[in-house]
């Protein structure tokens, strides 16, 4: 049998448990015909009373109404669903205008002086409504990623209901919709099919935007925008003030709410899958997509640093191959035909070596640059007193025919990768001889602890660098104006820059004191040496 052992390639949707568990609520055939009896009882109910079977379908659309936005409005935070928010606030006052309706209806007698037109004006204003906040929530479908504020949406929806309110009662704006001796008038006809087209023009927004929606939200929100269609389409072309076609009208009605309350509330927060773990999988799906972008970018990145490495070293290797005669020969010539050649040929001589000797040394440093991230990575960790100390050693005939005397300050007994910290002692103590400024001028060296940083500093007392260059020392093969005539590549500094990044940090220069230069380079501490730190400060508060 074929086995599918591949899990990294299976993502589950996990809309498909939520469709599971809502399949298995009650067979379609069961809603169907437990849906048809309900209509017959309710239809007899109609024609013994139809006054009390009103109010009873009434009351239950202006509970359902509540009760959407009370768990609308308190689920908020963890469903952060636009669309169901601008629903819920909305409904609340829909349900308010469907309070006014029933309490203004003359059938209740609680307000005696109101007509059946001004009645008939607030049924009219909540469908209104109703048909707008779907298509304001299927217009904000989309719009997951940033919550709409609620206490604002509130307030504006709340102050829009009370401008249509105000319109009906006391100014008396709104058109009439129901005439004594002629009934329902021309505009409530008109407006009955105008709601319809807009509750037709809510499905297909929410049909657009179906990838933000569970498949069973989708199909239960729009069966019951098709009823709300049929009970003003009813209520349009046989608008009789009762019989059978009032009660289609409000059983529609019934069944759109019914439906609504499952799209809106037992699929979204009974079972929240088909919603909340639906955006969550979008969400998944992009991450991922962004995590493999991102390791393709740094797998070529890998691979031209390495072409970079291999470029630099064959080119190191290539060109030294020729410079080896070129620096020899040259001394090789004044030695053996020294008294046949004329002073002006030696120094000729004397030029082609040391331009040979300057080209290894700008091959050396542009090897040392590209090997930079290597010099940190699998290298043993060595005390910064100890590298200071092989520096110094290393640079010792320079400092001496210098005549430079060295001030070494406290430095921190840390650990840091070996080689990349001798390169970056090596190329500041390098520079700080090159431009120490005056004979005898001291070259400082020292560091401290920072937090988990530990930073170090060399000081020279030469002629300093200007402000606004200070930013541009450190890129490759910039040299300052006032060094032109110094021997150097302009890699060093920059060599300096990128092993202070590879080690989470940074190089910058400041003034010395006095006049001079200060390079300072802050690195980020292994976690063995912040560890040890700890350890230590702990022992010593005990």
């Amino acid at each position: 049998m074929k086995q599918h052992s591949t899990t990294e390639n299976y993502a589950p949707d996990p809309r498909q448990d939520s469709e599971a568990f809502l399949a298995s609520s009650a067979p379609l055939w069961v809603l169907i015909l437990a849906t048809i009896a309900l209509g017959i009882c309710l239809y007899i109910l109609s024609l013994k009373n139809f006054a009390f079977y009103h109010s009873l379908l009434q009351t239950f659309f202006i509970v359902i109404s509540f009760t959407i936005f009370s768990i609308g409005w308190n689920t908020r935070k963890f469903t952060r669903h636009n669309a169901l928010l601008v629903l819920a606030v909305s409904y609340v006052v829909i349900g308010s205008f469907g309070i006014l309706y029933f309490t203004s209806t003359p059938a209740m007698n609680i307000f005696p002086d109101i007509s059946y037109n001004t009645s008939s004006q607030l049924w009219l204003a909540g469908r209104y409504l109703e048909a707008i906040a779907f298509i304001a929530s299927a217009a904000v479908l989309h719009r997951q990623n940033v919550l709409i504020p609620p206490w604002p949406l509130l307030g504006l929806v709340t102050a829009f209901g009370l401008l249509t309110l105000l319109t009906i009662w006391p100014y008396n704006i709104f058109p009439n919709c129901y005439i004594e001796g002629h009934g329902i008038t021309p505009f409530m006809i008109v407006s009955n099919l105008i709601i319809a087209m807009l509750f037709g023009l809510s499905i297909l927004l929410f049909w657009r935007q179906r990838d933000s929606l569970g498949l069973s939200v989708l199909k239960r929100l729009t069966a019951a925008l098709v009823f709300s269609i049929l009970a003003e389409m009813v209520a349009a072309l046989y608008p009789e003030a009762g019989g059978l076609s009032n009660f289609i009208s409000h059983f529609f009605k019934f069944i759109s709410v019914v439906l609504l309350y499952r799209a809106l509330i037992f699929s979204t927060l009974r079972f929240p899958y088909a919603t909340l773990f639906h955006n969550l999988h979008q969400a998944k799906k992009r991450l991922d997509l962004e995590l493999v972008q991102k390791r393709k970018i740094e797998q070529n990145l890998r691979i031209a640093n390495r072409e970079l490495d291999a470029f630099a070293r064959t080119i190191s290797h290539d060109l030294r191959t020729p410079l080896t005669p070129i620096i020899g020969l040259p001394e090789l010539l004044i030695e053996q035909k020294k008294d046949e050649l004329d002073e002006n040929t030696k120094k000729s001589l004397r030029d082609i070596r040391e331009q040979g000797l300057r080209i290894t040394r700008f091959l050396e440093d542009m090897l040392s640059f590209a090997r930079a991230g290597r010099l940190v990575e699998g290298v043993a960790p060595e005390k910064l007193p100890t590298t200071v100390q092989q520096v110094l050693e290393d640079l010792g005939s320079r400092l001496a025919f210098a005549e430079i005397e060295v001030k070494r300050h406290d430095l921190p007994d840390v650990s840091l990768p070996g080689t990349a910290m001798f390169q970056i002692f090596s190329n500041l103590i390098n520079n700080a001889i090159k431009y120490a400024g005056k004979e005898g001028s001291p070259i400082e060296i020292g560091g401290k602890l920072d937090g988990q940083y530990v930073e170090i500093f060399v000081s020279d007392h030469g002629p300093g660098i200007p402000v606004d260059k200070r930013k541009r020392i450190f890129d490759v093969f910039y040299r300052g104006d006032n060094y032109d005539d110094t021997a150097g590549s302009g890699v060093g500094l920059a060599t300096v820059l990128k092993i202070a990044k590879h080690l989470e940090g940074d190089a910058w220069v400041e003034e010395t004191k006095g006049g001079g230069s200060t390079f300072k380079v802050k690195l980020h501490l292994p976690e063995a040496e912040r560890q040890q730190k700890l350890d230590f400060s702990a022992a010593a508060t005990d």
